[in-house]
């Protein structure tokens, strides 16, 4: 049966063939001169051709090695490529660069992001949606980072906490309450008021804050959806509070946007695959933070 070729004969054939001598060869192959003499031998007794003459120290390719050389290329480039392949996998940088987010980040915070991100980076893409109620990692096992209010306990994940936000009291246009600089929680009582479900993180602050003022909130409806709350409130339903973003991006609508006096926080965070991301992943992670604050107009500040 016919020898097998092995690859180290074929890298050690191109080696003299580029250096010319066996002594140069070898140390490029980092072998000995033997060693390449031997498989330079070999390779000739597998193909049956004579690949090298002699003329003096020089081994002078002949019309076969030429030919073998051409033939042999594409095999040889791949394995050149090899190396960088495997540092590409493990750096996960010809991978899509997945994100997740909750969905009141969806809305303003991730397109403008991405905005910035994408011209800033050859590769593709992953968005998507985090559900905090069935938790994320379930079916985002290859998601990069996520983007998050914080605390998000339903996770095994790195947590960096990036940003605090100063959520607003959002009117319908023309409320008397809209003119006013600061507003006191207890002035909502008895106004109809759009909440989000009890599930929801901002919901327990607020039901914090209006336990504190001793008065008991009754919504004229509920939602999870803080953008439907504000888009609910610019048409006369009702008065709701909502992250700064969501309100921020549907200020076209006419609402009005009043801090409330003391404020409500909520704390922005990143869920991480690594507590030592990529270079990739940080680049992204800068441009989302730097997006928030931007799109935040002073009410989203970093930590």
């Amino acid at each position: 049966m016919p020898q097998q070729i092995k690859i180290e004969w074929l890298v050690a054939f191109n080696a003299v063939l580029l250096t010319g001598t066996i002594t140069d060869a070898a140390v490029k192959v980092l072998r000995t001169q033997p060693q390449v003499s031997r498989m330079i031998r070999a390779l000739e007794e597998a193909t049956g051709l004579n690949l090298f003459k002699r003329e003096g120290r020089r081994l002078i390719p002949t019309p076969a090695a030429l030919g073998l050389a051409e033939y042999i290329a594409p095999t040889l480039k791949m394995l050149d490529g090899l190396e960088a392949f495997a540092e590409d996998t493990r750096q996960r940088r010809n991978a899509p660069l997945v994100a997740c987010a909750e969905p009141f980040f969806m809305q303003a915070l991730v397109p403008a992001a991405l905005e910035q991100l994408a011209p800033a980076e050859d590769r593709r893409f992953g968005i998507d949606l985090c559900l905090r109620r069935i938790g994320l990692w379930h079916n985002h096992s290859d998601a990069d980072f996520a983007i998050v209010a914080l605390p998000f306990p339903q996770t095994d994940f790195h947590i960096r906490p990036f940003a605090e936000a100063e959520t607003l009291l959002v009117t319908p246009p023309g409320h008397p309450l809209a003119d006013q600089e600061r507003v006191d929680i207890s002035q909502i009582a008895d106004q109809p008021f759009i909440a989000l479900r009890p599930t929801t993180l901002l919901r327990a602050r607020i039901d914090e804050r209006i336990a504190a003022a001793s008065f008991r909130l009754q919504p004229r409806l509920e939602t999870d959806s803080g953008s439907l709350a504000v888009d609910l409130a610019s048409r006369g339903i009702g008065l709701t509070i909502a992250d700064p973003l969501v309100t921020l991006a549907q200020r076209q609508t006419g609402i009005g946007m009043v801090r409330l006096d003391p404020p409500i926080h909520l704390r922005y965070g990143f869920l991480l695959r690594s507590s030592d991301p990529s270079p990739a992943v940080e680049r992204a992670l800068g441009i989302v933070s730097q997006t928030a604050v931007e799109l935040g107009q002073g009410l989203v500040t970093l930590l």
